[in-house]
């Protein structure tokens, strides 16, 4: 059906409508500033279309998946952080921070890759508060009155979750659960001033504002611990919206940085807490992939698990473990095998290190091993990456341009299967962050 559907978008993609259709998106984006740095957030002319099997598909793997990654974590004890997951002493400490609410992760992100043949697979877990849900939840809102997609809504019925929405919800939520009693708290989105995404702070920032809560977008320079009150200059915060990730904590601000002694003395609800930095380890992946770590998972979660989550292990120079039913040493089967496997480090984000083998010669492969082993790091085995036709406006021409895509299923407060994003991108590694890709709206439609 998807294929189907998406084979019929095109085909309402006429000249006159094509360009009236780009005209309109490109206007709303220059109108609602909808920009990561200088660059438009979307370039296609076309959402990502799933059908209902597929939303539940992806859902499921997502649910799958977060309660085995939690329990994994759960047999670690944060003095372990450092040796099994790879965190520094700095990050460690930050993660130890107790949020005072559950679960710690108020707003996070599955990144995942979907084949129209119904194969789904994961491969990181972003738990941070990801970027992209408010770019996401205003490009649904220009898509539905662009022309060609109203003529799509004719034939289509088409659904998209208010993931913008949920994200504010979430954040309450955790709010309530740490024990805040202000009807309408206070809250600050905390990230550095230069961060490429502060046009969707803005956009949070309206939408907090037009549901009755005070918000301002903060520096955390800005931020001062005064009378037993977090506060940047006059404004009394009672809700964080950390956006600054763990690892940019741990190098840039000081151990008794007010957001930190805030967190810790329970001053203030910081969400998502420093916790969830543990969860975005992807030695966590390494754990549950590999059955001599994780023995605890039932023989029947196993097998769904392993349709779900791609084969992972720490690189360890000495390190032995199962392909396919054969034993082998870590670093020298991955010296030969770099057509299968991607090398990431174990706690960067945004595509930082990440290295496809595949796509390199044998030389820089083995640097980039060699590099993996000096710091904590996975090795992951290859999964799909599919592609699809989207439509782009080229110099006033309408071309149908292959695009690899990526699904990623949110969670908000722990409840996934309520949206998820999509990353569009001609190069292999689908990033936003790491530069060039596009945002897309998603979808979920049925034929009427």
């Amino acid at each position: 059906m998807i294929v189907d559907a998406i084979a019929r978008y095109h085909e309402l993609l006429s000249p006159e409508v094509a360009a009236e259709s780009w005209d309109q998106l490109a206007d709303a984006m220059r109108r609602t500033n909808l920009v990561f740095g200088e660059r438009p957030i979307c370039t296609v002319l076309r959402p990502y279309l799933l059908a209902p099997s597929e939303a539940e598909l992806i859902y499921g793997a997502a649910r799958l998946a977060l309660s085995v990654l939690e329990r994994a974590l759960e047999r670690i004890p944060s003095s372990d952080y450092e040796t099994v997951l790879g965190l520094s002493p700095r990050e460690a400490a930050l993660a130890r921070i107790e949020c005072g609410f559950r679960p710690v992760e108020t707003l996070a992100r599955l990144d995942g890759f979907l084949t129209r043949d119904g194969h789904f697979g994961l491969v990181e877990y972003n738990a941070e508060s990801p970027g992209g849900i408010a770019f996401g939840r205003t490009l649904a809102d220009i898509f539905l009155e662009l022309p060609v997609m109203k003529r799509f809504a004719a034939e289509y019925r088409l659904s998209s979750e208010p993931v913008l929405e949920h994200s504010l919800d979430a954040l309450i939520g955790a709010y309530r659960s740490w024990g805040g009693k202000e009807p309408s708290p206070s809250i600050a989105i905390v990230d550095w001033k230069g961060a490429p995404t502060k046009t969707e702070f803005e956009i949070c920032r309206e939408l907090f504002e037009k549901r009755g809560y005070p918000t301002r977008i903060v520096d955390p320079e800005e931020l001062s611990l005064e009378d037993g009150r977090l506060r940047a200059g006059d404004f009394v915060i009672d809700l964080v919206y950390r956006r600054l990730v763990a690892s940019e904590a741990a190098s840039k601000l000081a151990p008794d940085h007010p957001l930190v002694r805030a967190a810790e003395q329970h001053v203030a609800c910081v969400a998502s807490g420093f916790g969830a930095f543990a969860l975005t380890s992807k030695a966590l992946f390494a754990i549950v992939s590999d059955p001599a770590t994780s023995t605890w998972i039932p023989s029947d979660e196993r097998m769904a698990l392993e349709r779900v989550l791609p084969w992972t292990r720490v690189v360890r120079d000495e390190a032995s473990t199962d392909w396919d039913g054969t034993t082998i040493g870590v670093l020298d089967f991955a010296l030969r095998e770099r057509e299968q496997l991607v090398v990431k480090p174990a706690t960067e984000y945004g595509g930082s290190g990440v290295v496809l083998g595949w796509t390199v010669d044998d030389a820089t492969w083995a640097t980039a091993l060699r590099d993996a082993a000096e710091r904590p790091s996975v090795i992951q085995r290859r999964v799909p990456l599919p592609t699809e036709p989207f439509p782009v406006v080229r110099e006033g021409k309408l071309e149908l341009v292959e695009f690899m895509a990526d699904i990623d299923p949110y969670r908000f407060n722990g409840q996934t299967g309520i949206g998820a994003g999509t990353r569009l991108s001609q190069s292999q590694l689908l990033n936003v962050t790491a530069g060039g890709g596009s945002a897309a709206p998603v979808f979920i439609i049925e034929p009427k």
